[in-house]
């Protein structure tokens, strides 16, 4: 039984823990940094809006990725979306999967989003010249594009370690409550050790600005092949604490 059922949130709000396939999903509360700002603003009156819950959206886009997977599905409630082939017959999987997911996932609950945004802050990633970056895909409080509720960064496979900083970099530079969901074709504990120390020593960097964010970061993990009792797995970082105590939790019961 995961944590999310068992005990309720932990030291770090979210704790890490596999979502159980043969139980019905239960919406949980997020955590409360992320409860506050996802809430919408009082100055809308009475309209309804939707209350974003960062892990139940992570935990139905890996489901429905999760059944893409021809050899390995959980179900038979597959998306229209497939992984093409490359010539050599092997899927091939990228954050494209993901964005179309998410992106549909926000639409089918009403929420206000865009894809490709580009960052409030400038950043020198590359060159002499400061420049905006791009966020994979942002939530709005309402269709004023200043209430940014929560940047999305996708990621799949086992990234270079500066992709992991600049990433970081820009969802604390943005102070903006974040959502990282990253795909893994498979996993097992060298995966998890080496996505672990890449996030560590990202966070770690002089150019991630750890010290003075306040927001929090949810990190999410599906995993396509394997036990179909452990294809997803997230925790949340909340940068007004011990971050560092924060991420051994997460990753530590990973298998």
């Amino acid at each position: 039984m995961s944590s999310h059922e068992s005990g309720g949130p932990g030291p770090i709000g979210w704790h890490g823990a596999w979502e159980r396939l043969d139980m019905p999903p239960t919406l949980q509360e997020p955590p409360e940094s992320l409860m506050t700002i996802l809430s919408y603003p009082p100055e809308m009156g009475n309209t309804p809006v939707p209350l974003l819950d960062p892990s139940r959206m992570s935990r139905e886009v890996a489901k429905s990725l999760r059944n893409m997977n021809p050899n390995d599905p959980i179900d038979s409630d597959a998306p229209g979306l497939v992984f093409p082939r490359k010539r050599d017959q092997v899927l091939r999987v990228s954050e494209q999967e993901s964005k179309i997911l998410v992106s549909q996932w926000l639409q089918d609950n009403g929420f206000i989003y865009s894809i490709e945004t580009p960052t409030s802050s400038t950043y020198r990633q590359k060159g002499m010249v400061d420049l905006s970056a791009r966020t994979d895909v942002t939530v709005y409080h309402s269709r004023d594009l200043e209430s940014r509720a929560l940047n999305i960064e996708l990621k799949s496979g086992n990234p270079p370690q500066e992709q992991f900083r600049k990433d970081l970099e820009k969802l604390l530079q943005e102070k903006t409550d974040g959502l990282w969901f990253h795909t893994l074709t498979n996993a097992n504990p060298a995966t998890w050790k080496a996505l672990e120390g890449k996030i560590h020593r990202s966070l770690e960097d002089p150019t991630v600005p750890t010290d003075a964010a306040t927001h929090s970061i949810h990190f999410a993990f599906c995993v396509l092949r394997g036990p179909k009792d452990q294809y997803f797995w997230d925790f949340n970082l909340d940068f007004g604490g011990d971050w560092v105590s924060q991420l051994g939790q997460g990753f530590g019961p990973t298998p």
